[in-house]
């Protein structure tokens, strides 16, 4: 199979990078620690290598069956209906991670700054942005994402730098002041979001230019591991600055970012990190909306890749206006169902598809 429109290993790995750290690293840290309180470093070291292990088996498929798209070798493995039973709950979950990452973005303006604003308008703009960028084309949208994603990893970390004077290490413990109930609730939470969705790059992998397998196993790895410290990092910052206050912060960086005061001139730079929200959400939409459209043009073998674009963002757009009455739904189904959802929507799957792979191997 010819597949234009590609990018290099390197590129990819940029791109996975982008899509786990996307709105995560403002929505994770004072989320987890309210799960987790001083033990949600433990939380996500044992998620990410859960995440590690996923995105082994999305490797292995890529290198197994180079040059066919996830859709293709569904079918050599399981089928044509296996593979279309497959791919449908795959479809719906891929649906719910772009109208969530959306809400999500319409509940940090409404909650902090726009409290007025209706949130169909944040809706409207966000997906109508993405749509245009996946309609491009997969090479530009790419461009973008590395771009944006150096932007927003600067200014991350600008804030972290910039708060070190209102650290305080001694918040940081006890480590397990609960036991390792919360730890494990803590792992549940962050393995649905984001770890577990490396998942979604068994879509996209096939647009990577032919190259030593190697260096894209090796890139997607780093991409993981590096959005596993950086979350890792995030969280532990809020921690030794608000303490046990940590767990009543929704949006913990962006709480951090406030408090920054250097020489009573430099200080109320939270919109920086407003704006890295808004642009890590615009990323992991488009590249969700890609995929999500990749899967449902292969599924139904249509030769124009762009013709279902914006049928699928006007339905990605209706789910977000009807899906939740309230901010406190949207929160409590976000950190509860949206795991289980990834489980039995995309993990399985994948892993059903990666088993009997290996068997037919053997």
């Amino acid at each position: 199979m010819e597949i234009r429109d590609t990018v290099t290993p390197w590129q990819m790995s940029v791109l996975l990078f982008a899509f786990m750290t996307g709105s995560s690293i403002v929505f994770v840290p004072g989320i987890l620690v309210g799960f987790a309180h001083n033990g949600a470093w433990i939380s996500l070291l044992v998620s990410m290598s859960a995440s590690l292990a996923l995105i082994g088996c999305v490797a292995y498929l890529h290198r197994r069956h180079e040059g066919l798209t996830y859709v293709q070798y569904s079918r050599k493995t399981v089928g044509k209906l296996g593979a279309a039973m497959l791919a449908a709950p795959l479809a719906l979950y891929l649906t719910l991670i772009v109208a969530w990452v959306t809400m999500g973005v319409s509940d940090f303006m409404n909650s902090t700054s726009m409290r007025n604003t209706p949130p169909y308008v944040f809706h409207s703009l966000i997906l109508a942005t993405a749509a245009m960028t996946v309609r491009s084309g997969f090479e530009v949208m790419t461009r973008i994402t590395v771009l944006q994603i150096g932007i927003l990893l600067f200014f991350v970390v600008c804030i972290l730098v910039l708060s070190a004077p209102n650290y305080n290490p001694d918040y940081l413990l006890p480590v397990l002041p609960e036991g390792l109930l919360p730890v494990l609730h803590g792992s549940y939470f962050t393995y649905g979001f984001p770890h577990a969705e490396v998942v979604v790059f068994a879509m996209l992998l096939y647009r990577t230019k032919h190259s030593p397998h190697a260096a894209l196993r090796n890139g997607l790895f780093v991409a993981v591991l590096a959005n596993g410290i950086l979350l890792l990092v995030s969280t532990l910052c809020a921690i030794m600055v608000f303490g046990p206050v940590t767990t009543e912060m929704k949006y913990s960086l962006f709480g951090v970012s406030r408090l920054i005061d250097i020489g009573e001139f430099f200080q109320r730079i939270e919109s920086v990190i407003g704006i890295s929200l808004i642009a890590g959400s615009y990323l992991k939409t488009t590249i969700a909306l890609y995929a999500l459209n990749a899967l449902v043009t292969q599924l139904f073998r249509l030769k124009d890749e762009k013709l279902l674009v914006l049928p699928l963002t006007a339905i990605c757009f209706l789910t977000t206006l009807v899906m939740f009455e309230n901010d406190a739904e949207f929160i409590a189904k976000f950190t509860e169902v949206l795991p289980v959802i990834n489980v039995f929507c995309a993990v399985l799957p994948l892993l059903l598809v990666f088993a009997l792979s290996v068997i037919r191997k053997s």
